[in-house]
């Protein structure tokens, strides 16, 4: 992988996100071999000297959090989504929260 900033991995994070809603849960080889290159580059990323370990700690949580989200819409087709909403709405939510968190931090940076 190349030598990404965090703002580049939120929007990696979406952009996968986008690809696999709806189509597979977390537990996809196709979702899980990209997580594993996530993690890696991330943890690269974390073990150099000059970077914001605070920032890369949010990542981690936002990333853990689409996956959940992921999950949940996935799971939750038709009559399933409207008794699940709550869970979704605050799942959504909390992804914006950590989402706009980290890009803010960034650009302070």
């Amino acid at each position: 992988m190349k030598k990404y900033t965090t703002t580049d991995f939120v929007y990696l994070i979406d952009s996968k996100f986008d690809e696999c809603v709806g189509k597979i849960n977390r537990i996809d080889i196709k979702w899980g071999a990209w997580s594993r290159e996530m993690n890696l580059a991330v943890r690269k990323k974390m073990d150099e000297e000059d970077t914001d370990t605070l920032i890369l700690g949010l990542v981690f949580s936002y990333w853990i959090v689409v996956s959940q989200l992921l999950d949940l819409l996935y799971e939750c087709k038709g009559l399933k989504a409207v008794f699940r909403g709550r869970q979704i709405k605050a799942k959504t939510e909390e992804a914006i929260d950590l989402r706009e968190r980290i890009l803010m931090e960034d650009a302070s940076h």
